[in-house]
């Protein structure tokens, strides 16, 4: 699921970033995401450790992270809230019977659903990282805009003096 920000104001934003060296205006809307991304993570795990129950809960929690994600373009830039896939081991299912062999991710299949291997039986989606991406959505976007603010004052602040 991605999720597109307009901020008013970009066109005075944009220059004010322009204006800067490239590096620290990088800088600037990386932390920016960051900070939205956070207050996302937070409700994340928070919704992973009430919504999911159980062990796996806690395996998901532990493993939820925020990832700069590289873009082929330089003016895009891109934060990520996602399972950690340095822990994919411990949510990879083998099955063993019907079709040995075949990988299921546990997250996933507990965010969309899926049916079980003997009986086939659909087992409903438990949407804990989309219900916690629209709750705070507004507030992600306030909390993106808000550190553009301080960061470019900051920056203006440090090279006017």
């Amino acid at each position: 699921m991605e999720v597109t920000f307009e901020i008013e104001g970009l066109s005075v934003l944009d220059q004010k970033l322009k204006q800067m060296e490239t590096a620290i205006a990088k800088r600037i809307a990386r932390r920016a995401l960051i900070a939205g991304a956070k207050i996302v993570q937070r409700k994340t795990m928070s919704s992973a450790l009430q919504i999911v129950g159980g062990m796996m809960s806690y395996e998901i929690w532990n493993s939820i992270i925020i990832k700069t994600l590289r873009m082929g373009r330089t003016s895009v830039y891109r934060v990520g809230v996602m399972i950690d896939p340095k822990a994919n081991d411990t949510f990879v299912y083998l099955t063993k019977r019907k079709n040995p062999g075949k990988r299921y991710y546990i997250p996933a299949a507990i965010e969309f659903g899926h049916k079980t291997p003997k009986s086939r039986r659909k087992v409903a989606e438990i949407p804990f990282m989309r219900k916690a991406a629209e709750a705070t959505m507004s507030l992600a976007a306030a909390a993106i805009a808000a550190t553009l603010k301080t960061e470019i004052e900051k920056q203006t602040q440090k090279s006017g003096s």
